[in-house]
């Protein structure tokens, strides 16, 4: 399989799509079980006053910029995982960052979703003794599974889309990644780091990739609104 090298007339864009499906695939995968059982705790286990002190700081969270984890991976995580497993700068290290930049909305959203819950449902589980688990898992799950899975393909396509963060911890190596500590370049970061001087067949390559991520993101717009609008209609 070629590779990326464009000097030699070798435009493989395969490695950049693998880099970047791996990091966000794992953010998600770091994101959704701690985001749901976040917006869980934040509705049923802590007072509800603290529970709104809590949503109102992870929804000032979400409006900070990518570039400050960006640097906080650079800063901090970076180097811790380099003392594991060198350089550092890897699919791990760019799935953690992507994952704490998207937990405070996910959190946020998903809480939301779960305080959306009709309240007589609520009251009627409690009137029926169900514990807390079978009035989450009865009551409140499936009320709310829809929304989550769109609150998850948005999020998905926000990691999909992100370009600074990533460019720097990721190690932005074009080569399909082996492990969680090898570097790795997503196609964002690969048109961000090559576009300035790109020319003729290079450029249109990496016009190519701009349409790549449209499209996947174009997928889970219309995925999180078919099942958006399926909730509405039962």
């Amino acid at each position: 399989m070629g590779s990326w090298n464009p000097s030699s007339g070798e435009y493989n864009l395969l490695p950049m799509v693998a880099g970047g499906l791996a990091a966000s695939m794992g953010a998600l995968l770091l994101v959704s079980p701690v985001a749901i059982l976040s917006a869980l705790a934040i509705n049923g286990f802590i007072p509800r006053t603290l529970g709104l002190v809590v949503r109102k700081l992870f929804e000032m969270m979400s409006g900070i910029p990518s570039v400050i984890f960006g640097l906080w991976g650079l800063g901090l995580l970076v180097p811790f995982i380099s003392r594991i497993a060198p350089p550092g700068a890897s699919l791990l290290a760019a799935s953690l960052v992507l994952s704490l930049m998207v937990l405070p909305s996910t959190i946020f959203m998903v809480a939301q979703a779960i305080e959306d819950v009709p309240k007589e449902h609520v009251e009627a589980s409690v009137a029926l003794s169900m514990s807390l688990y079978n009035r989450i898992r009865a009551v409140i799950l499936p009320f709310t599974w829809t929304r989550v899975f769109s609150i998850l393909c948005l999020q998905f396509a926000r990691t999909l889309g992100e370009t600074m963060a990533v460019v720097m911890v990721a190690g932005n190596i074009p080569a399909f990644p082996t492990s969680i500590f090898d570097p790795i370049r997503t196609l964002t970061g690969h048109i961000a780091l090559e576009m300035p001087y790109a020319e003729g067949l290079h450029r249109s390559s990496l016009m190519l990739s701009g349409l790549m991520l449209c499209l996947p993101s174009l997928a889970l717009f219309y995925l999180a609104r078919h099942f958006l609008e399926r909730m509405r209609s039962t």
